[in-house]
C-alpha cells in the first residue's frame, strides 16, 4: 500500500481521482467543505493541516484495495513527471505483453 508521510494537495487530489468522485461527494466523504477540496487542486503543493492530514490517511487506509492500487499509479505519475531520478528507480517490474502471453 502507499504510504504517504505528508499529504499535498496533489496527493489529496489523486485520492480524490482514484475513488472516482467529484469535488462535491469527496467533500462529503471527507466532512469538509468543498472549497478545501477544490483549494487541492488550485493549489497542489499545499500542505493541509495536521487534522487533515489524518483524515486523508483514514480515507485511503479505508478504501478497497483497488482504489489503493490506482491511487499508488496516479501518485507514481505524479512523482515521475516532477522527480529528476532516473525512470527505473519508480517504475513497477514489468514484462512485456508477449512475454508474459507466449506459449514458448
Amino acid at each position: 500500500m502507499q504510504v504517504i508521510t505528508s499529504w499535498t494537495g496533489s496527493q489529496a487530489d489523486a485520492l480524490r481521482e482514484a475513488l472516482r468522485m467529484t469535488n462535491e461527494s469527496f467533500a462529503n466523504h471527507l466532512g469538509v467543505s468543498v472549497r478545501t477540496v477544490a483549494n487541492w487542486r488550485k493549489r497542489p503543493e499545499i500542505r493541509p493541516q495536521p487534522g487533515m492530514q489524518e483524515l486523508l490517511d483514514v480515507a485511503l487506509e479505508r478504501a478497497p484495495d483497488r482504489i489503493k492500487v490506482q491511487f499508488s499509479l496516479l501518485v507514481g505519475e505524479e512523482n515521475r513527471a516532477t522527480d529528476d531520478q532516473p525512470a527505473f528507480q519508480t517504475e513497477p517490474f514489468a514484462f512485456p505483453l508477449t512475454v508474459m502471453t507466449s506459449m514458448e
